[in-house]
């Protein structure tokens, strides 16, 4: 073997060793949790989301934080906008904004609404162990061409037991690394946890729908505001049916008309105050001849 081929080869054994040695001592990388309380108690309302702390309120004992989409899971996503979450160690509230449009038939017409709901939650945890009682307050505006209408629901549900869902840390880890490390206290937050997972591995999520728990609420605000929404549509159509036509447009006979017809009154001779008297001509008044009485013959 020549003395270059005997170089090339030691140099390939270093080059496999060297890469050999950085792949196994590679350093795991973690990923911390947010244990956020799960209102529907399935496990899935906030399936796919990350969190991105905000801030961190030591006098209070909350940590809020923004939920939203990984952007690794966006076609999996339940939530159309973020989400807000205040967390304390007996409350939480979430609160976040979708959109959506429905199509509503009315006899044989047709339109489109186009809806903004915002929904707030309000949960108050009895014991982390037990029970919660979450307050949901639905608000549907709506709105088809120039037609709008609102409606405003709340649903109360009891939890019997508490159930928490991590929710991967994407940003603002240090927010709670500082509040940690400034106090004595052992947590920071009360209701945030931070665990360690390798890179290598990967836990499959699930894609079932996060919106059971709150269709009859949404339903019944959807309802009122599609009520709203035709009756508003209805008196419009109305309104518009017995309105006056403009000048110069003529009425359609077929609708009532709400006004009635006068003859014009220009051009009206007046009657004048005096008015010479006319008299007819006065003559002689013509007389029977009267006869003499006695000269009357009575029948027998």
């Amino acid at each position: 073997m020549t003395l270059p081929a005997i170089l090339v080869a030691v140099t390939l054994i270093l080059s496999a060793t060297a890469m050999t040695t950085f792949t196994g001592t590679a350093a795991a990388s973690t990923t911390s949790y947010l244990s956020l309380l799960d209102p529907s108690t399935n496990d899935t309302q906030f399936v796919n989301q990350g969190a991105s702390i905000v801030s961190v309120d030591q006098g209070r004992n909350e940590t809020t934080a923004i939920l939203n989409c990984l952007s690794s899971e966006l076609g999996l996503c339940s939530l159309t906008s973020p989400a807000t979450v205040i967390m304390g160690p007996s409350t939480v509230a979430i609160s976040f904004t979708s959109t959506f449009a429905d199509t509503l038939t009315i006899t044989t017409d047709s339109m489109v609404m186009y809806a903004l709901e915002t929904r707030l939650i309000n949960c108050n945890i009895t014991s982390s162990t037990q029970s919660a009682r979450c307050l949901s307050t639905y608000e549907v505006w709506g709105s088809s061409g120039s037609i709008t209408a609102a409606s405003t629901s709340t649903y109360t549900h009891d939890m019997s037991a508490v159930a928490y869902q991590a929710i991967p840390i994407t940003a603002g880890l240090d927010k709670l690394v500082v509040s940690a490390t400034s106090t004595t206290t052992t947590t920071s937050t009360g209701t945030s946890t931070s665990t360690s997972t390798s890179s290598g591995q990967s836990g499959s999520s699930k894609s079932s729908s996060s919106k059971a728990w709150i269709a009859g609420p949404v339903i019944g605000a959807l309802a009122g505001c599609a009520l709203i929404t035709a009756a508003l549509y209805w008196w419009m159509r109305r309104r518009r049916r017995n309105r006056p036509p403009a000048d110069g447009a003529q009425a359609d006979p077929t609708d009532s008309i709400p006004y009635k017809a006068e003859l014009p009154t220009d051009n009206i001779a007046r009657q004048p105050d005096e008015m010479a008297r006319v008299e007819l001509p006065v003559s002689d008044v013509a007389e029977l001849p009267v006869r003499d009485p006695r000269g009357l013959v009575e029948l027998a």
